[in-house]
């Protein structure tokens, strides 16, 4: 399972895609650059499948921030650029 996001460095709205073999619970998180959990983009059952979630950070200031993806046994990490 991969998990794309794009654009990298971003500003304001960036786009997470994933493929889930089967259906079960997703949790992404994304957090600051202290570690801090700033975002609960999903925390939902999802149906197997091409996915695509958005996060719209023109709230957020500029800087690294980390995300955290998990479904079922698979889990991804990264790293994303906010520009203003």
């Amino acid at each position: 399972m991969t998990i794309n996001f794009y654009p990298n460095p971003f500003k304001d709205v960036a786009i997470f895609e994933y493929e889930l073999e089967k259906s079960g619970l997703v949790t992404l998180k994304i957090f600051n650059h202290l570690g801090q959990e700033i975002m609960m983009l999903v925390n939902e059952k999802q149906a197997a499948g091409k996915q695509q979630v958005s996060w719209n950070a023109k709230n957020f200031p500029a800087g690294i921030y980390s995300y955290r993806f998990q479904a079922d046994n698979q889990a991804g990490t990264g790293k994303m650029i906010l520009m203003k």
